[in-house]
């Protein structure tokens, strides 16, 4: 009976000596993952305001196109009326000059 003792003594000794082995590999291994976890999360934060100024970057451009777009379309209406304009001093003119013929041939 005592010799059954000490082999249960003995063989628990050795079963809390793995435990402890097991829970310091497992503590390692938990330290490896978060300092793995910790490296990709730093990662994905300078990923991130990568992209986040590449976007504001497009987000800008794309609002200084809409405004060179209103200007352009704004000279645009002001050339076409002023072409307007140009055709209707022209048809006035040749209506002049066509009155100005007639009064010659008088």
């Amino acid at each position: 009976a005592r010799q059954r003792e000490q082999e249960i003594v003995e063989q628990m000794k050795k079963q809390k000596n793995g435990d402890v082995g097991q829970t310091a590999e497992y503590q390692r291994k938990w330290q490896e993952e978060k300092c793995r976890a910790d490296d990709l999360g730093r990662k994905l934060k300078q990923c991130e305001e990568k992209y986040r100024e590449e976007i504001q970057a497009i987000a800008d451009s794309m609002e200084l196109l809409k405004l060179e777009s209103k200007i352009g379309a704004k000279k645009s209406v002001r050339m076409v009326a002023e072409l307007k304009k140009g055709l209707q001093e022209s048809e006035t003119s040749k209506e002049l000059l066509k009155v100005k013929m007639a009064q010659l041939r008088i």
